[in-house]
């Protein structure tokens, strides 16, 4: 378990399908989603089973950002480890819109890298934003993330193509 000061970010648990299931299929998220695909809560609780644990073996790995108070209100990932070139990529979703724009993502993925770089010894990690997702744009260079290319009309929106972001950290303790 990863504490900050407000937070904890602990492993995916089977209490929180509930959670997972209304993140994964509220409308007003998908601009913030690379997938657009809704889940069942049958999918979710298959996930949720057969998700790895550790992210070395297998090869991802999600944590549940909770308030101390124990209310989960969101989540971040790792994702397309790889052990010869020590990186990952990585995404975060607070899921509950009331906790936007508190801090808490900002606490959850400074714990999330420290986890990364010290603990995994990762070399890099990475993250892909839409081009209209400044949030996230604003959080991940807030937390020394670097624009590092541009993949043109990448993801398709409602109103059409529009480009995606990729951002890289380096490694800070090595």
């Amino acid at each position: 378990m990863l504490t900050t000061q407000d937070l904890l970010l602990r492993q995916l648990e089977p209490s929180d399908l509930e959670v997972l299931y209304q993140w994964e299929n509220d409308v007003a998220l998908l601009p913030y989603r690379d997938d657009l695909n809704f889940y069942s809560r049958a999918q979710l609780e298959q996930y949720i089973l057969s998700a790895g644990y550790n992210l070395t073996e297998a090869g991802q790995q999600r944590f549940m950002i909770q308030l101390k108070q124990r209310e989960t209100i969101g989540c971040i990932d790792f994702f397309d480890f790889n052990a010869q070139h020590k990186r990952a990529g990585i995404g975060i979703l607070i899921g509950e819109m009331g906790h936007w724009g508190k801090g808490y993502a900002t606490q959850a993925l400074e714990a999330a890298l420290h986890f990364a770089f010290k603990d995994v010894k990762l070399h890099q990690v990475f993250c892909n934003i839409s081009q209209s997702n400044e949030r996230s744009r604003r959080l991940f260079e807030k937390s020394g993330f670097s624009l590092v290319g541009e993949k043109k009309e990448w993801l398709y929106q409602n109103k059409g193509y529009e480009s995606e972001f990729l951002f890289q950290r380096l490694n800070p303790y090595q």
